[in-house]
C-alpha cells in the first residue's frame, strides 16, 4: 500500500497499489473518494461527514451505512474506532465491511472509511497513516 492524494491533495492515505480511482469511471460525490479493486468486488470509500455528537459515533455511522440496504447487520469484531460488520445485502448476499472512524475535530468533521473485504489490521494501517495536509479543505 502506498499513500495516495485524496480531496485534491488536502489529505493522503494508504490505498492498495492495484486499486483504481473510481472517479475515473463514474461520478463520485464531493465528500467521497472511492477506490475499487480491478480483480474483485472490493472497494474502499473515504467519506468526510458532519461530526456525530454522540459518544458512540462509530456505531452511529455504521447505522447510517447499513441502513442504505435496509437489512440487519451484526458487528463481528470491534475496538474504539473500527469494526468488522457483516450484513446480508439484497442481490449480493453476505457482505463483510471494515468500517473505521477518524474524528477530525479541527475540521469539524468525521472521516469514515469503509472497506468491504478489508481486515481490522489493514484498516488500522490506513487510519494510522491518514494525514490532513491542508485544513482549509474544511473551511
Amino acid at each position: 500500500m502506498n499513500s495516495k492524494p485524496l480531496y485534491g491533495g488536502a489529505i493522503t492515505a494508504p490505498v492498495p497499489d492495484n486499486y483504481l480511482d473510481a472517479s475515473d469511471i463514474r461520478p463520485i460525490p464531493d465528500t467521497q473518494e472511492v477506490f475499487i479493486s480491478p480483480d474483485s468486488p472490493a472497494s474502499i470509500i473515504f467519506d468526510l461527514l458532519e461530526p456525530v455528537p454522540e459518544e458512540d459515533a462509530l456505531l452511529s455511522h455504521i447505522d447510517d451505512i447499513t441502513n442504505l440496504h435496509d437489512s440487519p447487520f451484526k458487528i463481528i469484531e470491534r475496538n474504539d474506532n473500527m469494526a468488522i460488520v457483516e450484513q446480508v445485502v439484497p442481490y449480493q448476499g453476505s457482505v463483510r465491511m471494515a468500517i473505521g472512524l477518524i474524528r477530525l475535530e479541527k475540521g469539524n468533521a468525521d472521516a469514515v472509511i469503509t472497506w468491504n473485504h478489508g481486515s481490522l489490521d489493514e484498516l488500522a494501517n490506513i487510519i494510522n497513516n491518514f494525514k490532513v495536509l491542508d485544513w482549509n479543505l474544511f473551511s
